[in-house]
């Protein structure tokens, strides 16, 4: 399910590329899952159990290449969210050492980063740019994501907690 203003966004910038926007918006539509244009904070993309936020504000002003890689990289993201079920994502952001929340979402981005570059290519029959990926195999850009995260560590502690925090980001339902 993808609501009316994604899709009018995605099929809009389908017109003026070269990306296959049609297919990306026929498998949205086809997903179980649920696709929804939002104003977010700080994010252009956010996953959660079953659904996935996308800023639409910052999609308007992104290039057409990293807006088909976010929403690929957040469908991931629900995918393994979905898989993993909400009670063990939620114990595995909510690790008291900083060290395995760490390494839980290192691993869970490094995957959606894959999964994204992936299947960009089969849609697009070209390589998405490794260069615009979060490259979270390099130390440097851990110890980058390091900083991006840490405020997070020790907020979620259990369902209400995570809950609370996904709305946080959420700040306007526009769908």
């Amino acid at each position: 399910m993808i609501t009316d203003n994604l899709k009018k966004f995605l099929l809009e910038r389908n017109e003026n590329s070269d990306l296959n926007f049609t297919k990306l918006v026929e498998m949205l539509e086809n997903s179980k899952y649920e696709f929804i244009g939002v104003r977010l904070r700080g994010a252009m993309g956010l996953a959660t159990y079953r659904k996935a936020y996308f800023d639409m504000d910052r999609m308007d002003e992104e290039d057409n290449e990293l807006i088909f890689f976010v929403i690929l990289h957040e469908y991931c993201h629900v995918l393994k969210i979905d898989r993993m079920g909400k009670a063990e994502m939620i114990s595995q952001l909510s690790a008291e050492k900083f060290e395995d929340f760490f390494d839980h979402i290192i691993g869970e981005e490094i995957v959606a980063d894959r999964f994204g570059s992936h299947y960009y290519y089969r849609f697009n029959k070209r390589k998405y740019p490794k260069y615009r990926t979060q490259q979270l195999n390099e130390e440097w850009s851990r110890e980058e994501y390091k900083g991006k995260i840490s405020d997070i560590h020790g907020q979620i502690t259990d369902e209400e907690s995570y809950d609370k925090l996904m709305n946080y980001f959420i700040v306007d339902e526009l769908g």
